[in-house]
Parts: C-alpha cells; sequence; structure tokens
C-alpha cells in the first residue's frame, strides 16, 4: 500500500485488463484520519499478437470459407485515413495469393462494425488495393480482389468502423476468411431496383451467372437494425418500412464455385404515410346495401390502422376496415374477393359500434381467394357491421358484396315428357312462392 505525501501517486506491477479499487484516507495530527475517498479504474487490455502488420496472422485460402476467429480488443493504430471510420483500433492478417483472384469475407460480431483494408508489398510499405464498409454492425463484409499475383503475400487490415474502442472481447470480435474461386469470378446482379410505397417495397434484379443464392442485408441508411436474409432470387418483397425513410440494400452473389461477389449497393426512400381510408374505424363504416344478386364494391386498406375490438380472429388485424349493412331478410350472404396478395379475413359483428363476434371469422382461402360468410337468424332492420383485414398484416385491395335470397323463388327440377314432333309437356316442381309461372 503507498504512502503518498502529495497528487499525483504513481502505481506499478499492475495487470492488463484488471479493474482496480482505489481508497484514499487524510491522515491529520493528533492520530486523526478521515474518511475515505473511493474510486477505481479499469487498466487497458494487452494488444493481441497481431497489433501491427510485422506480426499479421497468416490465413489459408481455401474454396470455401473457412472463418478463423479475431478480436481488435486491445489494438492500437497502425495507420491512418486509408479507408473509411476511425482505424485506431486495427488487426492485420496475411494470405499468399494462389490464384489471381481472391475474396476476403469478414463478419463482425452483434456490436462490431468491420472494416476492411487490403494491402499489396510489404510491411514497411504498402498500398491499399481495396476497402469495404458496406453493411453496418453484426453484418457480413465482402471485398473481392482480382488481378492479384500467383504467390505474392498480401496483407488485410481489420478495424472497427467505431471510434470507441471494445470493452472486451465479444465487442470487438469478428469471424474471417479467404477465398478463392475455382472458377470464374463470382458475378454480381444488375439492374438492381427498388420500388417503394410508404412502408413496404418490391427489390427486382437481374440474376447473376452462375449464382446459387443471394445475400441481402436492409439497414436504415442513417443507422439502426439490419435485416439479413438469404434469397433464391428476384423479385424480393420487403415489408415493415418506416415511412419518409432513407433505406440502404446490399446484395451479394454467392455462386456454386465458392466465389462471393463484391456487394451490389441499392439506396431508395420510402414515401410518405398514406392516410387512414374513411371506414378505418367502425364509426365510419361504409354502409352496403343487400341485393339478390352481387354487386361488387371496391375496398381496399392501405394506409388502415388496427381497431380496437373484442373477440379474436385468425391472423394479425393490424388494418382493418369496416363496412355496415341492414339486414333484409333473416339470412344474408357476404362475399369477400382478394385483389392480388390480399388474403381476406372476413368478421362479421352486430350491437353496437364495434359491436360483437357473430360466430367465427371466415378465412378459408389464400392469397386473393374469396372469402363467404352465409349469416343466418338476422333480425330484420338491424345493423350489422363487416370487418376486413389481410391474415399477414399486409395492407391490400379487395371486393365486397352482401346478398339476401330472393323473395321469390325458382321452381326446380325442370324436365319434359310426351314429347311429339309438334308438342310436349314440361314438368317442374313449384316453388312455394309463386302464384303464376311465365
Amino acid at each position: 500500500t503507498p504512502a503518498p505525501t502529495a497528487s499525483p501517486v504513481a502505481l506499478t506491477g499492475l495487470t492488463p485488463g484488471t479493474t482496480y479499487a482505489v481508497s484514499i484516507v487524510s491522515n491529520c495530527a493528533g492520530g486523526l484520519t478521515s474518511s475515505a475517498l473511493t474510486t477505481s479504474f479499469t487498466t487497458l487490455s494487452p494488444p493481441p499478437a497481431n497489433d501491427d502488420c510485422a506480426n499479421a496472422i497468416s490465413l489459408t485460402s481455401s474454396e470455401t470459407c473457412v472463418p478463423v476467429t479475431g478480436s481488435t480488443l486491445g489494438a492500437t493504430r497502425s495507420l491512418t485515413g486509408t479507408c473509411a471510420g476511425t482505424d485506431d483500433d486495427d488487426v492485420w492478417y496475411s494470405f499468399v495469393a494462389t490464384s489471381t483472384q481472391h475474396t476476403v469475407r469478414v463478419v463482425g460480431n452483434s456490436s462490431f462494425d468491420a472494416v476492411i483494408d487490403a494491402r499489396a508489398g510489404s510491411c514497411a510499405s504498402s498500398t491499399n488495393i481495396g476497402c469495404v464498409d458496406a453493411t453496418a454492425s453484426g453484418s457480413a463484409e465482402t471485398l473481392v480482389l482480382p488481378g492479384l499475383t500467383v504467390g505474392a503475400t498480401y496483407y488485410v487490415r481489420v478495424y472497427g468502423y467505431s471510434s470507441t474502442a471494445p470493452s472486451t472481447a465479444a465487442n470487438g470480435g469478428f469471424t474471417i476468411c479467404v477465398t478463392n474461386p475455382a472458377n470464374a469470378p463470382c458475378a454480381q446482379i444488375t439492374n438492381a431496383a427498388v420500388t417503394a410505397a410508404s412502408t413496404t417495397g418490391q427489390l427486382t434484379f437481374t440474376a447473376a451467372t452462375g449464382a446459387t443464392n443471394y445475400t441481402l442485408t436492409l439497414a436504415p441508411t442513417a443507422g439502426g437494425t439490419t435485416s439479413t436474409a438469404t434469397l433464391s432470387g428476384s423479385p424480393i418483397s420487403l415489408t415493415g418500412l418506416t415511412p419518409s425513410t432513407a433505406y440502404t440494400i446490399t446484395i451479394t452473389t454467392n455462386c456454386s464455385n465458392g466465389g462471393i461477389s463484391t456487394p451490389v449497393v441499392v439506396n431508395f426512400t420510402t414515401g410518405a404515410p398514406v392516410p387512414p381510408p374513411a371506414n378505418d374505424e367502425c364509426a365510419g363504416a361504409i354502409s352496403l346495401t343487400s341485393s339478390t344478386t352481387c354487386t361488387p364494391t371496391a375496398g381496399s386498406s392501405v394506409g388502415a390502422t388496427s381497431s380496437t375490438v373484442t373477440g379474436s380472429c385468425v391472423g394479425t388485424p393490424d388494418s382493418d376496415v369496416w363496412y355496415s349493412f341492414v339486414a333484409t331478410n333473416t339470412s344474408h350472404t357476404i362475399r369477400v374477393v382478394g385483389t392480388g396478395t390480399f388474403d381476406a379475413v372476413v368478421n362479421l359483428r352486430s350491437g353496437a359500434c364495434p359491436g360483437v363476434n357473430i360466430g367465427s371469422c371466415q378465412d378459408n382461402s389464400g392469397e386473393g381467394g374469396t372469402e363467404i360468410i352465409t349469416a343466418n337468424s338476422l333480425t330484420v332492420g338491424a345493423t350489422y357491421y363487416v370487418r376486413v383485414f389481410d391474415y399477414y398484416g399486409e395492407s391490400g385491395d379487395f371486393t365486397i358484396c352482401i346478398t339476401n335470397p330472393s323473395p321469390c323463388a325458382a321452381p326446380t327440377a325442370a324436365g319434359t315428357n310426351t314429347v311429339t314432333s309438334t308438342s310436349a309437356n314440361v314438368t317442374f316442381t313449384a316453388s312455394a312462392s309463386a302464384t303464376s309461372y311465365t
């Protein structure tokens, strides 16, 4: 325990990466002592073995990715300003080119946003031959290096984009691998474009030759949650987007020869929020008139929100719309036909808005299908409500109609007998409501 007489006090012989508690007590005349002043600190972690280029870890290239675990915890700065981000915690790797093209792939842990800086030459004098920082934390960075010299040694510098140093090995953690395609380089997709609405979009592109599948990442351009998916091809539906927001998509081709293409980057901005339709809530229900034949009324749930109702239905009713009708018969039929990918769920309700369920919700078909509810024992003159939404919680279009049985039923079982060249008898089963026939 040191016995200092003034500040500062030099502490030596400490252990790297260790947290220490410090207590300082004043010793006064007459043997008096003060209460303790306490503080704590953590010594810096030791730099990793590959903190400098001279100690770069050698990687072996193969046709498929064989990940090697790495971390920038305790790393220091070797170079400045070559690539994007703050390169104050770089670590080094090397590989010997076995073909004229190699691919370097680094996948950061959930809180590590990796930057790759590839270099040719020697540790004493190297030249940048490629940088990449196309994705965010927890995502894959892929750098394709063409035009290499077989037998030459190349260096790869990895660091975190952020200026905040990692506090644990996991925070600065990543995996790295070097691959060399057995055949031709892995091609990029072409003609990539996004058509966006306020909360949805569709990505289309022309497939790449030799592609097995594609890796897509989607994130707000300004930062936020990154989504990653493996896709088989175009088109790709984008859902759950935020209105009036800029997004960045990267699409990487994964080829059958083991190669990985350079990512294609697509930027797009979603549209402004769509105002809710007039019949977004039960109080604004659109009144439908029942007839003996279906007269379709066009409907849409685009911009609709979720209504608070009692009683549950199948699916995700977060964009429902409302209709009403006055019963003119004790039996009515509700018919809803989805347009395109709209998978309609139909909910019949009685009583004051928003009413209560009558029977179960109807969802017997799929996207673009027809849903039919036949409701019996209705009260003539009473108002009933119909709630419509998409099973998957998406918005879309449909048609709806209400029908009731004809008050004058047709005869049935028509037939003939005693047919001659100039005469015949027509037979049928009479209708209970008919007074005569024409």
